[in-house]
């Protein structure tokens, strides 16, 4: 594909001075050139605005606003955007140089995909997906395979998170067609809520091309800043009409996606002091039975007996 297509590449940034430069680098030697990058300076108060302003390319718009979160940026970008593709990377994350251009082709011959993503590699875990034992559908274009799925939900109802903001692209006429947008009162899964919405309207593509690196920092002890490490249940069905999209089929994937994540929050925040919203979810109420919750609640304060159970 030539690089006759705009894409913009949105950039949320709130004080990654440690990271941003070589993230911006890693944008700017990319093998598809014809680019713009909208970097969103949400309020910054360390040295990030000073690197950013530092980088002499005309391809570069920064947006400087008071802090308002990652959702909130990332909207901004999106009204801002000019490009027939949306690609967002995170001020910490890193591309590999044919990220976007690999991206592009999954698009081709296709007019049903409306996301096109590669792998990513996270820096902590190196964990790597196996997309020959995910997906029967494929395609291959210039040694590089593309796997064609339908059903987003079903995937991460299995606790497969292979769509990353930060290697994905977007067609950008689907995002004004449909009016979407992340949902800036969700503190986590907003990203998982906007792949649910697009997912409704087309299918995704994903390549065995690895495009970028997660970059996660070691957090300290969850017993540090604890008021303000306690996680919630993820609201992943916020704004969306489950009754009408989905069969029955769906909403076991749905009950399934839903047990596993109060599974993992439980295990998030263990040793942290409780509070009863941790346990509510005020979208999908009727799928949160008792038996779930009691499952929650011998994780969250009694976990070491939970892994000698399940190590017996």
């Amino acid at each position: 594909m030539t690089n006759t297509k705009l894409i913009s590449i949105i950039i949320p940034l709130y004080n990654k001075e440690k990271w941003i430069f070589k993230t911006i680098q890693s944008v700017l030697t990319q093998s598809y050139k014809n680019i713009e990058i909208i970097i969103i300076n949400d309020g910054s108060t360390d040295n990030s605005l000073k690197i950013v302003k530092k980088i002499n390319d005309n391809r570069i718009k920064i947006i400087n606003q008071k802090n308002k979160g990652v959702s909130n940026a990332r909207n901004v970008g999106l009204e801002k955007a000019k490009g027939d593709y949306i690609a967002f990377i995170d001020a910490d994350d890193l591309w590999n140089n044919k990220h976007l251009e690999k991206a592009a082709f999954g698009f081709l011959n296709d007019s049903k995909i409306v996301l096109s993503a590669n792998l990513y590699i996270d820096n902590r875990n190196k964990r790597k997906f196996n997309l020959e034992s995910l997906f029967k559908k494929k395609k291959e274009i210039n040694d590089t395979k593309y796997y064609i799925f339908n059903n987003y939900l079903e995937l991460i109802s299995k606790n497969i998170f292979i769509i990353h903001t930060s290697t994905i692209l977007i067609k950008r006429e689907i995002i004004q067609k449909n009016k979407l947008k992340f949902d800036e009162q969700l503190k986590i899964g907003e990203d998982v809520n906007f792949w649910l919405k697009l997912s409704l309207l087309g299918s995704f593509s994903i390549s065995n091309y690895i495009g970028g690196i997660y970059n996660r920092e070691d957090l300290n002890s969850l017993m540090n800043n604890q008021e303000n490490q306690v996680r919630y249940v993820p609201n992943f069905f916020k704004g969306i009409d489950i009754i009408k999209n989905y069969d029955k089929k769906n909403k076991s994937y749905i009950e399934k996606l839903l047990k596993n994540s109060y599974i993992s929050t439980a295990h998030y925040n263990r040793g942290l002091p409780f509070k009863k919203e941790e346990i509510n979810n005020k979208y999908i109420k009727q799928n949160f039975s008792p038996l779930i919750i009691f499952l929650y609640l011998l994780i969250r304060f009694m976990p070491n007996l939970i892994y000698k159970l399940i190590k017996k």
